[in-house]
């Protein structure tokens, strides 16, 4: 019976050292990465209208703000329309992919209704993985619209160090 105590006082221990874990997961198999690669373009039309993503990635260093754990990555991104028409109300935001090298973190967006517009919708992510600030990735999203996915991507994104 003692020993059984001593090993749940144990695991607990050990459970309760583990670092927190970043929300969404990785991707790793360069096949899924190559095929995000291969479905995105940096314009889609969907209902006549080009769309196209902003993405803001950084690092808090700060105290505070939306990462609250481990400085984690935080993606900020907007899908806006060239032409500054609307954005169609029959669009889903399914996943966004932050793609470095040879892994890709894979989360849902939040919306941000602050600072959505007519023609822009602003979404984030937080607690991602602790890559590097100063490195460019590549970030996709998935969109679903009349039961069509589309993938749109931004190439070259510099994760910004906030400090």
């Amino acid at each position: 019976m003692r020993s059984i105590l001593i090993i749940s006082c144990m695991m607990i221990i050990l459970s309760s050292c583990d670092k927190y874990k970043f929300d969404g997961h990785l991707i790793k198999d360069p096949n899924d990465i190559s095929e995000l690669y291969s479905k995105a373009s940096e314009v889609v039309t969907i209902n006549n209208q080009d769309l196209f993503i902003q993405p803001d990635l950084y690092r808090n260093f700060m105290p505070g703000g939306l990462s609250k754990k481990d400085h984690r990555l935080v993606a900020h991104c907007s899908l806006s329309d060239m032409d500054k028409n609307a954005i169609p109300d029959n669009l889903e935001i399914k996943f966004m992919y932050v793609i470095n090298d040879s892994e890709a973190w894979k989360t849902f967006p939040t919306i941000d209704d602050n600072s959505s517009s007519d023609y822009s919708i602003s979404f984030y992510s937080a607690e991602g993985p602790n890559w590097d600030t100063g490195i460019e990735v590549d970030v996709v999203l998935e969109v679903v619209s009349n039961g069509k996915t589309y993938f749109i991507i931004s190439n070259d994104n510099e994760i910004k160090k906030i400090e």
